[in-house]
Protein backbone atom coordinates (compact mmCIF):
# COMPACT_ATOMS: atom_id res chain seq x y z
CA UNK A 1 0.00 0.00 0.00
CA UNK A 2 2.86 2.39 0.78
CA UNK A 3 4.36 1.86 -2.69
CA UNK A 4 0.97 2.44 -4.31
CA UNK A 5 0.51 5.67 -2.36
CA UNK A 6 3.94 7.01 -3.33
CA UNK A 7 3.36 6.09 -6.97
CA UNK A 8 0.02 7.87 -6.91
CA UNK A 9 1.59 10.99 -5.43
CA UNK A 10 4.36 10.95 -8.04
CA UNK A 11 1.82 10.56 -10.84
CA UNK A 12 -0.23 13.44 -9.46
CA UNK A 13 2.79 15.70 -9.17
CA UNK A 14 3.91 14.89 -12.71
CA UNK A 15 0.56 16.13 -13.97
CA UNK A 16 1.06 19.58 -12.37
CA UNK A 17 2.84 21.97 -14.78
CA UNK A 18 6.01 23.51 -13.41
CA UNK A 19 5.98 27.22 -12.70
CA UNK A 20 8.44 27.61 -15.56
CA UNK A 21 5.74 26.32 -17.95
CA UNK A 22 2.90 28.50 -16.68
CA UNK A 23 2.14 31.53 -18.90
CA UNK A 24 1.80 34.96 -17.31
CA UNK A 25 -1.54 36.70 -17.94
CA UNK A 26 -1.54 40.06 -19.71
CA UNK A 27 -2.54 42.09 -16.65
CA UNK A 28 0.25 40.60 -14.55
CA UNK A 29 2.80 41.06 -17.33
CA UNK A 30 1.89 44.76 -17.56
CA UNK A 31 1.85 45.42 -13.80
CA UNK A 32 4.67 47.46 -12.28
CA UNK A 33 6.83 45.58 -9.78
CA UNK A 34 8.24 46.60 -6.43
CA UNK A 35 11.93 46.58 -5.62
CA UNK A 36 12.90 45.87 -2.03
CA UNK A 37 16.34 46.59 -0.56
CA UNK A 38 17.84 44.89 2.46
CA UNK A 39 21.19 44.96 4.22
CA UNK A 40 22.74 42.92 7.05
CA UNK A 41 20.16 40.96 9.04
CA UNK A 42 17.58 41.88 6.37
CA UNK A 43 17.30 45.45 7.63
CA UNK A 44 15.90 48.09 5.26
CA UNK A 45 18.90 50.38 5.90
CA UNK A 46 22.54 49.63 6.77
CA UNK A 47 23.90 50.50 10.19
CA UNK A 48 26.59 53.16 10.60
CA UNK A 49 29.20 50.45 11.22
CA UNK A 50 28.33 48.75 7.94
CA UNK A 51 28.86 51.84 5.81
CA UNK A 52 32.45 51.12 4.86
CA UNK A 53 34.09 51.95 1.51
CA UNK A 54 33.93 48.26 0.56
CA UNK A 55 30.24 48.08 1.45
CA UNK A 56 29.71 51.10 -0.80
CA UNK A 57 31.31 49.12 -3.62
CA UNK A 58 28.76 46.38 -2.96
CA UNK A 59 25.93 48.91 -3.20
CA UNK A 60 27.39 50.25 -6.45
CA UNK A 61 27.64 46.74 -7.86
CA UNK A 62 24.02 46.05 -6.89
CA UNK A 63 22.84 49.28 -8.50
CA UNK A 64 24.83 48.55 -11.66
CA UNK A 65 23.00 45.25 -11.99
CA UNK A 66 19.61 46.86 -11.32
CA UNK A 67 20.28 49.48 -14.00
CA UNK A 68 20.65 46.90 -16.79
CA UNK A 69 17.90 47.13 -19.43
CA UNK A 70 16.63 43.67 -18.48
CA UNK A 71 15.83 44.82 -14.92
CA UNK A 72 15.29 48.58 -15.18
CA UNK A 73 11.72 48.51 -16.53
CA UNK A 74 10.02 46.38 -13.91
CA UNK A 75 6.82 45.32 -15.66
CA UNK A 76 5.61 41.86 -14.82
CA UNK A 77 8.21 41.19 -12.15
CA UNK A 78 9.42 42.44 -8.78
CA UNK A 79 12.93 42.40 -7.33
CA UNK A 80 14.56 41.91 -3.98
CA UNK A 81 18.16 43.19 -3.76
CA UNK A 82 20.45 42.63 -0.79
CA UNK A 83 23.91 43.82 0.25
CA UNK A 84 25.68 42.16 3.19
CA UNK A 85 28.99 43.16 4.77
CA UNK A 86 30.16 39.81 6.10
CA UNK A 87 30.97 40.04 9.77
CA UNK A 88 33.02 38.88 11.52
CA UNK A 89 35.96 37.73 9.40
CA UNK A 90 39.13 36.07 10.67
CA UNK A 91 41.73 38.42 12.09
CA UNK A 92 43.97 39.77 9.36
CA UNK A 93 41.60 38.76 6.54
CA UNK A 94 39.96 41.20 4.14
CA UNK A 95 36.34 42.18 4.60
CA UNK A 96 33.86 40.60 2.21
CA UNK A 97 30.62 41.89 0.72
CA UNK A 98 27.99 39.78 -0.95
CA UNK A 99 24.36 39.92 -1.98
CA UNK A 100 21.87 38.98 -4.64
CA UNK A 101 19.03 40.09 -6.85
CA UNK A 102 15.95 37.87 -6.68
CA UNK A 103 13.48 38.12 -9.55
CA UNK A 104 9.85 37.12 -8.90
CA UNK A 105 7.10 37.19 -11.49
CA UNK A 106 3.93 39.11 -10.62
CA UNK A 107 0.48 37.54 -10.36
CA UNK A 108 -2.09 40.28 -9.79
CA UNK A 109 -4.76 37.80 -8.68
CA UNK A 110 -2.62 36.63 -5.75
CA UNK A 111 -1.32 39.93 -4.38
CA UNK A 112 -2.17 43.55 -3.69
CA UNK A 113 -0.28 46.61 -4.95
CA UNK A 114 1.34 49.18 -2.67
CA UNK A 115 0.29 52.83 -2.50
CA UNK A 116 2.20 53.54 -5.73
CA UNK A 117 0.44 50.74 -7.58
CA UNK A 118 3.45 48.42 -7.66
CA UNK A 119 3.06 44.71 -7.00
CA UNK A 120 5.21 42.26 -5.06
CA UNK A 121 6.40 39.17 -6.87
CA UNK A 122 5.24 35.67 -6.11
CA UNK A 123 7.28 32.78 -4.73
CA UNK A 124 11.01 32.58 -4.04
CA UNK A 125 12.37 33.27 -7.51
CA UNK A 126 15.86 32.63 -8.96
CA UNK A 127 18.84 34.67 -7.78
CA UNK A 128 21.73 36.49 -9.46
CA UNK A 129 24.42 36.52 -6.75
CA UNK A 130 27.39 38.86 -6.47
CA UNK A 131 30.40 38.87 -4.18
CA UNK A 132 33.43 41.06 -3.51
CA UNK A 133 36.57 39.44 -2.02
CA UNK A 134 34.57 36.26 -1.41
CA UNK A 135 35.81 33.53 -3.73
CA UNK A 136 35.42 30.36 -1.66
CA UNK A 137 32.01 29.43 -3.09
CA UNK A 138 32.98 30.17 -6.67
CA UNK A 139 36.41 28.55 -6.64
CA UNK A 140 35.76 25.81 -4.08
CA UNK A 141 38.76 26.96 -2.04
CA UNK A 142 39.91 24.94 0.96
CA UNK A 143 40.62 26.32 4.42
CA UNK A 144 43.98 27.62 3.23
CA UNK A 145 42.45 29.46 0.28
CA UNK A 146 43.82 26.93 -2.24
CA UNK A 147 41.80 25.68 -5.23
CA UNK A 148 42.07 24.18 -8.70
CA UNK A 149 40.58 25.98 -11.68
CA UNK A 150 37.86 24.14 -13.63
CA UNK A 151 39.15 22.28 -16.67
CA UNK A 152 36.35 23.68 -18.85
CA UNK A 153 36.69 27.45 -18.62
CA UNK A 154 37.18 30.65 -20.61
CA UNK A 155 39.74 33.13 -19.39
CA UNK A 156 40.97 36.40 -20.89
CA UNK A 157 41.83 39.90 -19.69
CA UNK A 158 41.05 39.22 -16.03
CA UNK A 159 37.66 37.61 -16.76
CA UNK A 160 37.27 33.92 -15.89
CA UNK A 161 34.06 32.09 -16.81
CA UNK A 162 32.99 28.53 -16.09
CA UNK A 163 29.85 26.53 -15.33
CA UNK A 164 29.25 24.29 -12.35
CA UNK A 165 26.23 22.82 -10.53
CA UNK A 166 23.57 24.65 -12.52
CA UNK A 167 25.16 28.11 -12.37
CA UNK A 168 27.53 30.16 -14.51
CA UNK A 169 30.39 31.77 -12.59
CA UNK A 170 32.24 34.90 -13.67
CA UNK A 171 35.35 35.82 -11.65
CA UNK A 172 36.61 39.34 -12.33
CA UNK A 173 40.13 40.46 -11.41
CA UNK A 174 42.15 43.48 -12.57
CA UNK A 175 43.22 43.35 -16.20
CA UNK A 176 46.99 43.02 -16.57
CA UNK A 177 47.46 41.48 -13.11
CA UNK A 178 47.20 37.68 -12.81
CA UNK A 179 44.22 36.91 -10.65
CA UNK A 180 45.61 33.56 -9.54
CA UNK A 181 49.09 32.24 -8.84
CA UNK A 182 50.36 28.66 -8.37
CA UNK A 183 50.69 27.20 -4.90
CA UNK A 184 54.15 25.76 -4.27
CA UNK A 185 54.76 22.30 -2.87
CA UNK A 186 56.15 23.86 0.29
CA UNK A 187 53.12 26.10 0.74
CA UNK A 188 50.70 23.24 0.21
CA UNK A 189 52.39 20.74 2.50
CA UNK A 190 52.96 23.32 5.25
CA UNK A 191 49.41 24.65 5.19
CA UNK A 192 47.88 21.17 4.99
CA UNK A 193 49.97 19.97 7.92
CA UNK A 194 48.83 22.94 10.02
CA UNK A 195 45.20 22.28 9.12
CA UNK A 196 45.47 18.56 9.96
CA UNK A 197 47.01 19.33 13.33
CA UNK A 198 44.17 21.71 14.06
CA UNK A 199 41.66 19.08 12.93
CA UNK A 200 43.14 16.50 15.32
CA UNK A 201 45.04 14.38 12.77
CA UNK A 202 48.64 14.47 14.05
CA UNK A 203 49.74 11.41 12.07
CA UNK A 204 48.69 12.90 8.73
CA UNK A 205 50.29 16.21 9.74
CA UNK A 206 53.54 14.44 10.58
CA UNK A 207 53.51 12.74 7.16
CA UNK A 208 53.17 16.11 5.46
CA UNK A 209 55.97 17.66 7.50
CA UNK A 210 58.25 14.69 6.87
CA UNK A 211 57.67 14.99 3.11
CA UNK A 212 58.35 18.72 3.33
CA UNK A 213 61.60 18.20 5.25
CA UNK A 214 62.88 15.85 2.56
CA UNK A 215 62.63 18.46 -0.20
CA UNK A 216 65.45 20.65 -1.45
CA UNK A 217 64.69 24.42 -1.68
CA UNK A 218 64.04 24.13 -5.41
CA UNK A 219 61.58 21.30 -4.81
CA UNK A 220 59.71 23.30 -2.19
CA UNK A 221 59.27 26.19 -4.63
CA UNK A 222 57.94 24.00 -7.47
CA UNK A 223 54.18 24.07 -8.19
CA UNK A 224 51.92 21.56 -6.46
CA UNK A 225 49.34 19.70 -8.54
CA UNK A 226 46.29 17.67 -7.60
CA UNK A 227 46.28 14.11 -8.96
CA UNK A 228 44.70 10.78 -8.09
CA UNK A 229 47.81 9.84 -6.12
CA UNK A 230 48.30 10.34 -2.39
CA UNK A 231 49.05 13.91 -1.35
CA UNK A 232 52.76 13.24 -0.70
CA UNK A 233 53.39 10.83 -3.58
CA UNK A 234 55.73 11.71 -6.48
CA UNK A 235 56.11 15.32 -5.39
CA UNK A 236 58.74 16.09 -8.03
CA UNK A 237 56.67 14.67 -10.89
CA UNK A 238 53.04 15.20 -9.90
CA UNK A 239 52.41 17.99 -12.38
CA UNK A 240 53.55 15.78 -15.27
CA UNK A 241 50.98 13.09 -14.49
CA UNK A 242 47.92 12.73 -16.78
CA UNK A 243 45.03 14.85 -15.54
CA UNK A 244 47.18 16.82 -13.08
CA UNK A 245 45.63 20.13 -12.07
CA UNK A 246 47.79 22.90 -10.57
CA UNK A 247 46.78 24.13 -7.14
CA UNK A 248 46.17 27.89 -7.17
CA UNK A 249 45.43 30.78 -4.83
CA UNK A 250 44.28 34.35 -5.33
CA UNK A 251 47.23 36.53 -6.27
CA UNK A 252 48.40 38.28 -3.05
CA UNK A 253 49.70 41.15 -5.22
CA UNK A 254 46.09 42.31 -5.60
CA UNK A 255 46.44 43.63 -2.03
CA UNK A 256 42.99 43.67 -0.47
CA UNK A 257 44.15 45.00 2.89
CA UNK A 258 42.44 43.93 6.11
CA UNK A 259 39.20 44.67 7.93
CA UNK A 260 37.45 47.94 7.22
CA UNK A 261 40.44 49.14 5.18
CA UNK A 262 39.90 46.37 2.62
CA UNK A 263 39.96 47.15 -1.07
CA UNK A 264 37.87 45.31 -3.63
CA UNK A 265 40.20 42.81 -5.28
CA UNK A 266 37.90 40.18 -6.81
CA UNK A 267 34.27 40.32 -7.98
CA UNK A 268 32.29 37.13 -8.48
CA UNK A 269 28.95 36.86 -10.30
CA UNK A 270 26.89 33.68 -9.98
CA UNK A 271 24.14 33.50 -12.59
CA UNK A 272 21.54 30.70 -12.64
CA UNK A 273 21.26 28.60 -15.77
CA UNK A 274 17.86 27.59 -17.10
CA UNK A 275 17.95 24.02 -15.82
CA UNK A 276 14.72 22.20 -15.01
CA UNK A 277 13.80 23.66 -11.61
CA UNK A 278 12.43 27.12 -10.95
CA UNK A 279 10.89 29.85 -13.01
CA UNK A 280 12.56 29.83 -16.43
CA UNK A 281 11.00 33.18 -17.31
CA UNK A 282 12.73 34.91 -14.40
CA UNK A 283 15.94 32.96 -14.92
CA UNK A 284 16.07 34.24 -18.50
CA UNK A 285 15.62 37.75 -17.16
CA UNK A 286 18.59 37.44 -14.80
CA UNK A 287 20.71 35.77 -17.47
CA UNK A 288 19.93 38.68 -19.79
CA UNK A 289 20.86 41.21 -17.09
CA UNK A 290 24.21 39.52 -16.49
CA UNK A 291 24.88 39.54 -20.22
CA UNK A 292 24.30 43.31 -20.33
CA UNK A 293 26.93 44.10 -17.71
CA UNK A 294 30.05 45.92 -18.87
CA UNK A 295 32.96 43.83 -17.60
CA UNK A 296 35.38 46.72 -18.06
CA UNK A 297 33.21 48.91 -15.82
CA UNK A 298 33.12 46.17 -13.18
CA UNK A 299 36.89 45.83 -13.33
CA UNK A 300 37.10 49.58 -12.71
CA UNK A 301 35.46 49.01 -9.31
CA UNK A 302 38.46 46.97 -8.18
CA UNK A 303 41.28 48.52 -6.22
CA UNK A 304 41.00 51.62 -4.03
Amino acid sequence: MKHLTLASIALGLSAIPALADLPQDAASAAALGQVDFTYNRSRPTPSAAERTPLQAKGVKLRDTILATPALKDRRGFALHASVVLEQPVAAGDPDMVWGGVISRRINVTWSQPDAAGRYPGDGEGPVLRYMINKTDKALAADDSGFFTLPEQRKEAGGILRFTRAGSEYTVITPAGTPGFVPVSIGEYLGATAAWQEKAGSPEQAAEMRQALAGLAPGGRAAPYCMTRAAATANLSGRCAEPGARPMMRVNPALGAGVGAASKARVIVLIVPQLGTIGDAQERRRLIAAAGQLDMTALQAMLGG
